[in-house]
């Protein structure tokens, strides 16, 4: 999929994104996508165009990040001084791949390059690139300025990388349907691993994971847990993660009659994580 590594210097990947390396809680990004471009690291020369700032403690290794100053407040001017900077890259050494992760913009942006510079295109699509929520306002299908270009690159890419076959059934209802190469990221071996826990009949411990958000609807998760305490009172649940919703998830359980069952324990690092679930 990606040229062998010739004598002398490594084949040059660029990798476009919107953020997601050593930004955020913790400054640990998205770890299953640094993962990846750690992986790709270690045989290529990886360039990352992220049109989101890493936090200012955040020190890349193995590969070079470039994004505008935090002080460059819309996007697209943003997008455009990456580009800019790619495309002065390019002239002293060319680039062999355009790598995205996310369909929109960043897979976007790594087609036109692609088809600037006449090199292939990746793109790694992410959850909300095959979806459209009108609720929510959210998902790369969601408004018709998004929804055609992001149809446009996912056709035009040499490669389109899906996470799972609902995903790309998903991508079919939008009419998507060229060939989508399915490759979850699945969970990091050398820090997950399974251990045998015996049950108990009066109870059970749930844990959840993730960024408190209308789209992750931690509000059914709740509902759906009071109902299972009620039948099985000595059950707990451990909610993990940053509180984008300033506290309703709290009085929720409040209402419900079930705050005395249910943990909050706020945002960990990545690598914590396997403690809490052992």
């Amino acid at each position: 999929m990606i040229p062998n590594e010739s004598a002398g210097l490594k084949k040059r990947i660029s990798i476009w994104i919107h953020g997601g390396i050593g930004g955020g809680q913790h400054g640990q990004g998205q770890p299953a996508i640094a993962k990846v471009i750690e992986s790709l690291a270690n045989k290529y020369e990886v360039l990352i165009y992220s049109q989101l700032k890493s936090n200012p403690e955040f020190i890349p290794t193995g590969f070079n990040i470039y994004s505008a100053s935090g002080a460059v407040r819309y996007g697209w001017l943003r997008w455009l001084y990456l580009i800019s900077k790619f495309i002065l890259n390019h002239i002293k050494r060319s680039h062999e791949i355009n790598y995205a992760f996310w369909g929109y913009p960043a897979g976007v942006v790594a087609v036109l390059m692609g088809k600037l510079t006449r090199k292939p295109s990746i793109i790694h699509l992410q959850g909300r690139d095959a979806t459209s929520i009108p609720s929510l306002k959210y998902g790369a299908f969601y408004n018709p300025l998004s929804r055609t270009l992001s149809s446009w690159a996912y056709t035009q890419a040499k490669i389109l990388i899906g996470l799972t076959n609902y995903q790309s059934q998903h991508l079919a209802r939008q009419g998507i349907t060229r060939k989508v190469e399915i490759i979850p990221y699945g969970p990091d071996l050398d820090k997950f691993t399974m251990k045998e826990h015996r049950t108990r009949d009066d109870g059970y411990q749930f844990i959840h994971i993730g960024n408190h958000n209308l789209l992750k609807d931690q509000f059914t998760l709740l509902k759906t847990f009071c109902k299972i305490s009620a039948g099985l009172p000595n059950s707990k649940l451990r909610i993990i993660g940053y509180d984008a919703l300033n506290g309703e998830l709290r009085k929720y359980t409040t209402q419900l009659g079930i705050d005395h069952l249910v943990e909050f324990t706020g945002s960990v690092p990545y690598n914590d994580i396997p403690h809490y679930l052992q």
